[in-house]
């Protein structure tokens, strides 16, 4: 293919991204009704709920100040979906499995850095971008979510100065380039070569820095210079509108085999400038694009800014528009590729920057979050208010009937006699009307109430909270779990993807050191080669549904205690039981609480042994609930076993061994309380343990 034909040629992706915006037609329009079903929003409203002429521009009908109610259907099942999509991904088990069985130890190292670099990294963000992405996924039927790596560079000031380099050259004596170039310093002829000099030591140095530091050397003896150095690096997820935030072409299956995406990012002049150093943008590239400030191709989504605030427009003509544009090209041996390039539809001529793009998972790294599927072309998917808006329209008539029918019942039109003459009555409590004669006036009488638009109503909310199987009285229960249990598990498998692709890029590029102080560990777990990011651990998500139900959550508590109670054999993990029957109520009160079983062992021990020193010299221990009693009977018992002496002085010292039998009893009694209760299910009492003779 030659370069002119080359689509994807430099200077050519632009034209993709106004020729999808173009095709797009269809659904941005669709879009725009659903923002409107959904906000309420039409033609000729005013603040009151009510029609005037004035706002509509024609006379208002039935009547001026008829009622004009905004029905927020759209936006209740929207928010419920979202309060039941983020408690989901909120308590949801995240862990990474690895590929090979002998890996298990492994796997839950990286399963703890992963829970790391979720609830410490990115926490705060990633709430606010997956509820975003779910907002949008629920208005408008499709949600991208995009994962990135971000590097947030800081520039500090470092000083140079000819001592410095003298003390180099006389530490590295090998360094034949360093002691060659301290003394060609002084000539300026040997400028080319003190540059590059300063470039090999200092290889995140510019060219431009480094000419002006060799001048001030030669001048004074010392010199500056700003170094970027990298202050935050972590996973960032990006909540994607398409046709807003992404562009690709609109007949598009799935995301992962798009020929290219177009990513929108709003700079300001500053932070676009900014770009040249930290990105390594072309210079003549961002000052064309620096001119295009307040030029935009996504119209549609300042449209639905303005309605919501009268200076949007005004606040984004400060903005720069500028996309990171992601296609497939075949490489001359026949392999695919995935490249980068920063572009500007109003600079044609250059970009800012093209590379091969450097996740090693080899995907675009970008998740589609469908709501549903109803046609294999992504942009086919249904929002909430495409789907609810014409149950919304058929319960605002029947709204607006009834409170026209309550204005009209409250003061109907006035029956006065035609040859009366202009009249100026006011109509009110206690308020006079003069009559020249009985009975001249008298009020029309008003419509019957009509039940049918009560019942019409119910109807329609019936069927709208059943197809959305809305948890209200109305809706079978199984029907309501149903539904929410599909919503979930469709959400669950979206996270799956973008957890994977977050675990992935943590494995690539979090430092060693990093990982080593979160971990405690020195097993290789980021830093890895390209076939152990593509292949070596798999993403498991687990949540029930049903757990968002506490009377099915206190159900299965219970029936667990009996599973439990006819466990003879002790075949249960009791404490990793524990961590989950926690990780029901709240995951995050499960890891910060919820020790391990040797950690817990560990410590009843280490109790123990504290109590019986304070028995050793007369303070009595605590006595709390609560604990492990046999296994601290048990304790006790190897201590007093261990030293023969121990058990001399509890005949010989009366206080020691008072302390020691009350201490006993203590102990004796807890156990004696849990057998109780064990009796009361088996029926059969156990034998009381007791100290050694």
């Amino acid at each position: 293919m030659s370069e002119d034909s080359d689509i994807f040629a430099a200077g050519k992706l632009s034209t993709l991204l106004s020729d999808a915006a173009g095709r797009a037609g269809e659904y941005l329009a669709k879009k725009q009704d659903n923002y409107d079903a959904r906000h309420c929003i039409w033609p000729g409203q005013s603040e009151d709920s009510r029609k005037h002429s004035r706002a509509l521009g024609k006379q208002a009908k039935p009547w001026e100040g008829a009622s004009d109610t905004r029905i927020r259907l759209s936006e209740m099942i929207i928010s419920e979906n979202k309060r039941i999509l983020k408690t989901v991904s909120r308590k949801a088990r995240v862990q990474c499995v690895p590929s090979e069985p002998g890996d298990i130890g492994k796997g839950q190292i990286a399963s703890s850095l992963f829970d790391y670099v979720r609830r410490v990294k990115m926490q705060d963000e990633m709430a606010a971008e997956h509820e975003l992405a779910i907002d949008i996924r629920e208005m408008h039927g499709l949600a991208i979510m995009g994962i990135f790596w971000l590097e947030e560079t800081r520039t500090e000031i470092v000083g140079i100065s000819m001592e410095e380099l003298e003390t180099m050259a006389a530490e590295d004596p090998k360094n034949e380039a360093l002691a060659a170039g301290l003394e060609s310093l002084s000539d300026p002829l040997q400028d080319r070569t003190n540059i590059e000099l300063l470039l090999t030591l200092w290889p995140d140095m510019k060219k431009r820095a480094a000419a002006a530091i060799v001048k001030d050397l030669r001048e004074t003896g010392k010199a500056s210079w700003k170094r970027p150095y990298v202050a935050f690096a972590r996973p960032v997820w990006r909540a994607l509108e398409p046709f807003t935030d992404i562009w690709f072409p609109p007949g598009l299956f799935t995301i992962k085999r798009s020929p290219w995406v177009g990513v929108r990012e709003l700079l300001t002049v500053p932070e676009l400038q900014e770009k040249v150093q930290t990105e390594d943008w072309n210079q003549e590239f961002v000052d064309q694009a620096a001119t295009k400030t307040g030029q935009f191709i996504a119209e549609t989504s300042l449209q639905q800014l303005r309605k919501l605030t009268s200076n949007a427009g005004d606040v984004m003509k400060d903005y720069v528009e500028i996309f990171r544009m992601f296609f497939r090209k075949s490489a001359p041996d026949g392999t695919q590729e995935i490249w980068e390039a920063i572009v500007h539809p109003g600079v044609t001529e250059l970009e800012g920057k093209r590379q091969l793009f450097p996740y090693e998972h080899g995907n675009l790294p970008f998740v589609e979050m469908p709501r549903e599927r109803i046609s294999r072309v992504l942009l086919d998917a249904r929002g909430v208010p495409e789907l609810a808006k014409h149950w919304q329209s058929e319960i605002k008539a029947q709204r607006d009937y009834r409170g026209d029918r309550a204005s009209i019942s409250i003061l109907p039109p006035l029956r006065v006699p035609a040859n009366r003459g202009k009249l100026n009555l006011i109509l009110g409590p206690a308020s006079e009307v003069p009559e020249r004669k009985p009975g001249e006036f008298s009020f029309m009488e008003p419509p019957r109430f009509d039940q049918g638009t009560t019942d019409f109503e119910k109807a329609s909310r019936a069927d709208a909270d059943e197809y959305f199987g809305r948890r209200v009285p109305s809706v079978d229960p199984s029907r309501s779990m149903l539904v929410n249990e599909e919503l979930a598990e469709d959400h669950m498998a979206h996270l799956k993807q973008c957890y994977a692709q977050t675990w992935q890029l943590t494995q690539q590029f979090m430092k060693t050191e990093e990982s080593i102080r979160v971990t405690g560990s020195i097993d290789q777990i980021v830093n890895v080669s390209r076939a152990e990011i593509q292949g070596q651990y798999d993403i498991q998500i687990e949540f029930d549904v049903r757990d968002l139900d506490l009377e099915f959550l206190a159900k299965k508590y219970g029936f667990i205690q009996q599973v439990l109670s006819s466990d003879t054999m002790n075949v249960t993990d009791r404490a990793g039981l524990t961590r989950e029957l926690w990780s029901w109520l709240d995951p995050r009160l499960a890891q910060k609480f919820v020790q391990s079983g040797e950690v817990a062992s560990e410590k009843e021990v280490e109790e123990t042994k504290n109590a019986f020193a304070q028995i050793s010299n007369y303070v009595e221990p605590t006595m709390r609930e609560g604990v492990n009693f046999q296994l601290r009977l048990q304790t006790l018992n190897q201590i007093l076993q261990s030293s023969p002496k121990q058990l001399e002085r509890m005949n010989a010292d009366e206080e020691f061994k008072v302390g020691i039998e009350k201490y006993l009893k203590y102990l004796q009694f807890g156990i004696q309380q849990q057998q109780n209760a064990q009796t009361g299910r088996i029926g059969v009492s156990q034998q009381q343990p007791s100290l050694p003779a």
